[in-house]
């Protein structure tokens, strides 16, 4: 059992280094990122359907609790969890079930996982920096927006899982000016165009230990809820190669100043 939760620990934080499809060179990258102005304007419709930018720049810490399962195998495994964020580069996961507490922090681009033994396992950076917006993929949105060295592009009105969704997809490349970007990435986002919330992030990872193919990776967001003026899910599923690999269910979220740069010490 030790060594399938590690794989999913692993598989659960592969998330932020590739597309969901093969990524091509955009023309004119010489001058820059591409800016597409259809996905900035979605974009600031998307942020007015969260409480408006505005109220999510006041915005750094929130904190969440609630009931989680993961799918390890062919074993479903409920607990609970309490996780806490600060902005879009810090994030703690605690989990409690039957048999253990593991642990997920990120900070800043490092981080670690704490497994059902105690025994700590680094997290690489770029997933570091996908994990960090698990609870608030806005924020990421956000600050893609507001960087002018992001490229975006609107794709249209696309079939996604059954549904007909609005489709972003934002790129971000290496560069010593954007220590953030630790990997050229291409993440697509999916937005209801009947609420403007996003209902996933996709994109691909290589599996761990390598491998000949990239898998995909999605996160599902649903059961929206306001609280204190931002929208924020209240259901958040992950995939890996198409098998659900855990689900969140909140019950509890709070913008709070309770959160402390202690809780995401990674060292």
């Amino acid at each position: 059992m030790r060594i399938k939760i590690l794989v999913f620990a692993i598989s659960l934080l592969l998330s932020s280094t590739c597309s969901a499809r093969t990524p091509q060179t955009p023309s004119g990258a010489s001058n820059g990122p591409q800016r597409d102005p259809q996905a900035l304007s979605l974009i600031q419709v998307v942020l007015a359907a969260y409480g408006g930018s505005s109220a999510w720049s006041g915005i750094g810490e929130i904190s969440a609790s609630g009931n989680v399962t993961f799918h390890w195998a062919d074993v479903d495994v409920a607990g609970t969890f309490i996780l806490k964020a600060n902005g879009a580069s810090q994030l703690r996961l605690d989990a409690t079930v039957p048999n253990g507490n593991p642990i997920w922090v990120v900070n800043g681009g490092a981080g670690k996982f704490t497994d059902l033994a105690g025994m700590s396992h680094v997290i690489s950076s770029s997933d570091a920096w996908s994990f960090a917006s698990l609870l608030t993929p806005i924020k990421f949105l956000a600050d893609a927006a507001a960087d002018s060295r992001i490229g975006l592009k609107y794709t249209g009105l696309v079939d996604h899982g059954g549904k007909q969704l609005q489709e972003i997809e934002i790129r971000g490349h290496k560069t010593d000016a954007v220590p953030s970007l630790v990997l050229d990435f291409n993440r697509r986002i999916y937005i209801d165009p009947s609420t403007n919330q996003i209902q996933s992030v996709v994109d691909e990872t290589w599996p761990h230990g390598g491998g000949a193919a990239k898998i995909l990776h999605e996160i599902r967001y649903s059961n929206f809820q306001t609280v204190q003026g931002l929208t924020l899910p209240f259901s958040i599923s992950d995939y890996v190669a198409g098998q659900n690999t855990f689900d969140l269910q909140v019950t509890q979220i709070s913008a709070t100043s309770s959160v402390t740069d202690s809780d995401f010490g990674v060292d």
